[in-house]
């Protein structure tokens, strides 16, 4: 079978420098017309130089149909390497066959004749450099903030903010303050978006530009009754330390359950005080009249007057119902029954008996 790479070396044995280095390339081709996905390593004759010798190149790599590619066997030997010539080869393998696209490369040989010489430790100009850089950057706030440099940078007393709604006290501590780190509470005894807390304290001396942390009455965040049942709102405003005031009853088309609540005051994802009151509009129904006995066009004047629609229910399938001494249609059955409470705009169903026909009932 066709292998799938050919592998060509263009030196096979290379002697390390002073410094314990040396490279040897080697050419992968792909003899596929087809993308290859690939992957290559190097395969050590003796253990103790495997962590010695590495390629240069991303180990995973795709070959382009009829393609090839440069790859770089490195050698950094180590001081104590004992001498003598180590040999390793460059294997590369197709990702979608590994075994059966399995390529092992030429010999190559790496020469340590010498110790490799261990190179000499430099000063750290640069590590003494970035000490310098953060000394000096950890000083000059310190210097710029002593009262030997007071006339390099103004200082100011901080204000007395517990108590105002943030954007009065924003307004009161620019331009020489800003907030700093604004912590929410969700309780307090003042009203919500007031500042409950600050730090530094009023009347501290600060340098000009400084910030001052506070906490501000965030409030409880209104939950989202609408949907849910007038119970599990109930839950919901216990939990979150909110009350529900008598909800009011609204008879409206829907397509939810009687009992869902409609509408909320609040609305959901204000900001309120605990214990404030939330009121709910809740879906009521209508009540189903009586039907039963009375004529089909009393029926649909009744169900229409509160709301509803009427309809008549298909024969029985011994077929229609007649009665003695009625003049017009007449309703025999009704479902809901009378009294029944269902949504505004829902239907009641009715069965009906007919009048008898001409001629006698059949």
């Amino acid at each position: 079978m066709k292998r799938s790479y050919v592998l060509t070396a263009v030196a096979t044995a290379a002697t390390i420098d002073r410094r314990g280095q040396a490279r040897l390339t080697v050419v992968v081709a792909n003899t596929r017309e087809r993308p290859m996905p690939s992957r290559a390593a190097v395969v050590s004759e003796q253990p103790i130089s495997a962590p010695w010798l590495t390629l240069a190149e991303d180990p995973a790599f795709v070959l382009p149909p009829l393609g090839s590619r440069t790859l770089t066997l490195v050698a950094t030997v180590p001081p104590d390497a004992p001498l003598g010539v180590y040999r390793a080869q460059v294997a590369v393998w197709a990702e979608e066959a590994p075994d059966a696209d399995y390529v092992a490369g030429p010999t190559l040989a790496v020469e340590v004749p010498l110790r490799p010489v261990a190179a000499p430790r430099r000063f750290p100009w640069l590590v003494l450099l970035l000490v310098l850089v953060v000394a000096v950057g950890l000083a000059v706030p310190w210097i710029w903030g002593t009262s030997a440099t007071l006339g390099w940078r103004h200082r100011v007393e901080v204000p007395h903010v517990v108590g105002l709604p943030s954007p009065q006290a924003a307004e009161l501590l620019a331009p020489s303050l800003a907030f700093g780190v604004v912590t929410q509470a969700p309780t307090g005894d003042l009203p919500v978006g007031c500042l409950l807390a600050q730090d530094p304290p009023p009347g501290s001396i600060v340098p000009e530009g400084s910030t001052v942390a506070v906490t501000v009455h965030g409030g409880i965040l209104v939950p989202k009754f609408l949907g849910r049942s007038v119970d599990a709102a109930r839950q919901v405003a216990t939990a979150n330390q909110l009350y529900l005031a008598p909800p009011t009853l609204a008879a409206e088309v829907a397509d939810q359950p009687l009992g869902t609540i409609l509408r909320q005051q609040p609305d959901p994802d204000t900001p309120v005080a605990a214990g404030s009151t939330v009121t709910l509009v809740i879906l009521d129904g209508v009540s189903v009249p009586p039907l039963q006995a009375t004529s089909l066009d009393i029926a649909r004047s009744a169900t229409t007057a509160v709301g509803l629609t009427l309809t008549v229910a298909p024969d029985a399938p011994g077929g229609p119902v007649y009665r003695e001494g009625l003049e017009k249609p007449h309703v025999l059955t009704q479902t809901p029954p009378a009294g029944t409470r269902i949504v505004k705009g829902g239907a009641v169903t009715v069965t009906i008996a007919y009048p008898p026909l001409a001629g006698g009932t059949p």
